[in-house]
């Protein structure tokens, strides 16, 4: 399973391509490095805050409405629907 992270956040991404940078989180690191081995190939990409508009509504959502374990929707998440209309029109 190919997976790709992506982040808005520039320290995330430089704690997980540098982790040697930050001792203080060696054992998180660690954890978070075993973990990503499961996956046949994964990466993470630095991506602006604004140019992930759908990703972090999702993310409040699941948040908010304390969905941590699954989130599914099908036919879409009719509540983002204007967002994906938007992004799709200027694409």
């Amino acid at each position: 399973m190919r997976i790709i992270f992506e982040c808005s956040v520039l320290e995330v991404k430089d704690f997980l391509s540098y982790p040697h940078r930050f001792p203080e989180l060696q054992s998180l690191a660690s954890s978070i490095m075993l973990r990503l081995q499961s996956f046949e190939s994964w990466s993470l990409c630095f991506i602006l805050q604004e140019q992930n508009i759908i990703a972090t509504e999702i993310a409040m959502s699941v948040i908010h409405g304390h969905r941590y374990h699954s989130y599914i929707a099908q036919h879409g998440a009719a509540w983002l629907q204007n967002h994906i209309d938007i992004e799709a029109a200027n694409a």
